[in-house]
């Protein structure tokens, strides 16, 4: 199947290595170095990452192929790992000290795990400062322990499985963050004024053309980062600090899974170990094992075990406990280069029973602002975010393309209650599946939610999301209650009066009204598409209710400037590898003049919007109302379809466009309302 998927792309795009434009050719170099590394688990969202190749080209056959190769690959991947646990099946116990004998009683393990915390019996020889050898050569089964292939498998990924920007690179900001707890309707801590984020599946790395794993990013206004998928034997997580002052972020290698030992000794009822579902969580400055300065458990979580194979997927067992997951140094175990039962790890470590910290969880606990000696800063509370990379990577791109969680399209994508939701959405989650009203999801309604989805599907991964209400049918909304119909016509009366009062104002500036015909264009092909090019644009009260004028016009300014950015490349550079494209359009432009304004306006229209794919489907409108607007007004003008040598005046006529958009961004400014 994996050779399949590869032989199908080959076969349809070609076996070119080489970019023709940038970047066009890097998720094939990116799955050659995973073949070479036999990193696998890779390659599915690398064939998912090169649909940005296609996307709104009006070619959704490619699309469907991408993601088809891409399941075919994961297929094959599942399969060889099902033949390889067929021919080495489980062994009753790991040859490992660690392992308790099989006679000691099941219940007592259990009663262990539950008081003294998951792992509880790991011995010192397993938790050592300084890195072992030889990790992972004397456990053969320790090697079976893996992350899903599948993302529809994993309770962390399966809400947002196939998603485009699977395996990208992206840029992680303060606003990132901010639309990521909106979104999943957190309210951390602030008290301190800085919040802990993890981000399960993900690396720092150097730049967006660049993908080289960094150790730590520390003060910076936004980190670059990879998506990926997490690893029970290899650092493949980032742990972070947001400060809440500066606005800027700091990131440093980490984990947020269970090392192989830990998977095996649950599979086998040795110990307890669990994996800590994404969510929000409340830890307090303490000791752990002996350890100062660690971040400590303040509350129950539900969290996910798995006894029945060597995966965490969507068929495991839901728990709800106190499992002890603490925030740690990682130092080593003889199975991975972390210790953890269940506990987050940041790449360090600190020998017990001093305050003698290392490694980037120094830098960490530098950046959180923990300078005390000892015990000095214990009793500090902070909150602890943990959610994947590609929900990061979502909410990246989302602002750079200035959409808001007020979207209907990024609610879509975002929106989920998981544990440490809180408020009025939360009460209505809890109202439709008949709790008690707290508005917390806490670790009981987590267990709830699990229990009502198993029962129903057979399968459980505890995030609401708007899919999820959809999927459930339940007896009341979550996401969207309806209006009071009193309410509903105050609101429309409301925004019919706002549009009209502000019409006026807007007719004044012509650029000004261009900016907001382009944002509320934008707005609409968000959710409907099929509108976004009609001539007249009706009133979608659906997309304008959420929204002021301020918020469209804003969005279309900043649209525009990336087509009048575009366009002005386009047709009036003299210097460039496209030259030879630029001579020829503005042959063809000569041409059209001599025909008038309205062949130029054509011409225009069409080399734009096929230059403009990425603001499809608004970029024919966008186009027209920028020569129609701001392009013709200069032609006639300059009487450009009465001239006869023509060639130069597309110069001239490029030359006039910036002055005039000049003058018209000054005029702009300057009647303008200060702050």
């Amino acid at each position: 199947h994996s050779f399949g998927a590869l032989f199908s792309l080959i076969y349809n795009c070609g076996a070119r290595m080489t970019d023709k434009r940038p970047g066009d050719r890097q998720e094939f170099r990116n799955i050659r170095e995973d073949l070479q590394a036999d990193r696998l688990a890779e390659i599915p969202g690398e064939f998912r990452s090169m649909k940005r190749l296609w996307e709104r080209k009006g070619l959704p056959g490619l699309l469907k192929r991408r993601d088809a190769e891409a399941i075919l690959f994961e297929r094959g991947v599942a399969a060889a790992a099902a033949v390889a646990v067929a021919a080495n099946p489980p062994v009753p116990t790991a040859p490992s000290p660690v392992i308790l004998s099989s006679t000691q009683p099941t219940a007592h393990l259990e009663s262990l795990g539950h008081q003294n915390g998951d792992g509880a019996g790991w011995g010192a020889d397993f938790d050592s400062d300084k890195p072992v050898e030889h990790l992972e050569v004397d456990n053969a089964e320790w090697d079976r322990v893996h992350w899903p292939a599948n993302d529809e498998e994993s309770p962390d990924y399966r809400h947002i499985a196939h998603h485009p920007l699977t395996g990208s690179v992206f840029q992680l900001s303060a606003d990132d963050l901010d639309l990521l707890f909106a979104a999943n309707s957190f309210k951390p801590n602030l008290t301190e004024g800085r919040i802990l984020f993890g981000l399960r599946g993900a690396q720092l790395v150097l730049g967006a053309d660049d993908a080289r794993p960094m150790p730590s990013q520390s003060g910076r206004p936004f980190l670059t980062l990879r998506d990926m998928r997490p690893d029970h034997h290899t650092f493949r997580c980032v742990i972070g600090v947001y400060d809440l002052t500066t606005r800027r972020l700091s990131g440093f290698v980490a984990n947020t899974v269970p090392c192989p030992m830990a998977v095996v000794l649950c599979r086998h009822d040795q110990q307890n170990s669990n994996l800590l579902p994404c969510g929000a969580y409340s830890f307090t400055v303490g000791t752990h094992k002996g350890r100062p300065g660690c971040f400590i458990e303040a509350a129950p979580k539900c969290v996910l075990r798995s006894k029945n194979d060597l995966a965490y997927d969507i068929r495991d067992v839901w728990d709800a406990c106190a499992p002890v997951d603490d925030i740690h140094p990682a130092f080593n175990n003889q199975s991975a280069p972390f210790s953890s039962w269940g506990c987050q790890n940041v790449r360090g470590t600190c020998p017990k029973g001093t305050d003698q910290h290392g490694g980037e969880w120094r830098d960490f606990r530098a950046a959180i602002g923990l300078t005390k000696p000892g015990t000095g800063d214990h009793g500090r509370k902070f909150d602890y975010v943990l959610l994947t990379g590609l929900e990061a990577a979502i909410a990246s791109d989302m602002r750079k393309r200035g959409i808001g969680l007020a979207s209907p399209a990024a609610a879509r994508q975002l929106s989920r209650l998981r544990q440490g939701s809180r408020g009025p959405v939360v009460e209505r989650l809890q109202t439709a599946l008949g709790l008690p009203v707290t508005g917390i999801f806490d670790h009981t309604l987590k267990k709830h939610l699990t229990e009502v989805q198993s029962s129903k599907f057979r399968w459980a991964d505890g995030v609401f999301s708007p899919d999820m209400e959809n999927m459930l049918q339940l007896p009341s909304p979550v996401f969207a209650p309806p209006p009071a119909p009193a309410a509903a016509m105050a609101a429309r009366d409301k925004d019919r009066e706002r549009h009209e009062s502000t019409a006026a104002a807007r007719n004044t500036d012509d650029l000004e009204s261009l900016y907001y015909e382009i944002g509320k264009r934008a707005r609409v092909a968000e959710t409907q598409p099929e509108n976004a090019n009609s001539a007249e644009l009706p009133h979608h009260e659906s997309v304008f209710q959420e929204f002021s004028v301020g918020d469209v016009t804003d969005l279309g300014r900043r649209l525009y400037k990336r087509i009048e950015f575009s366009a002005r490349g386009l047709i009036c550079g003299d210097s460039s590898d496209d030259k030879l494209d630029r001579d020829a359009i503005q042959l063809r432009l000569t041409q059209a003049a001599s025909d008038g304004a309205d062949k130029v306006e054509l011409l225009l229209a069409g080399y734009l919007s096929s230059h403009l794919g990425l603001l499809m489907p608004i970029a024919v409108p966008a186009a027209r109302l920028i020569i129609k607007r701001v392009l013709r007004p200069s032609m006639e003008e300059m009487g450009l379809a009465a001239v006869d040598s023509l060639t130069p005046r597309v110069q001239d006529l490029c030359k006039r466009w910036i002055l005039v958009l000049r003058e018209r961004e000054t005029n702009t400014a300057a009647s303008a309302p200060t702050s």
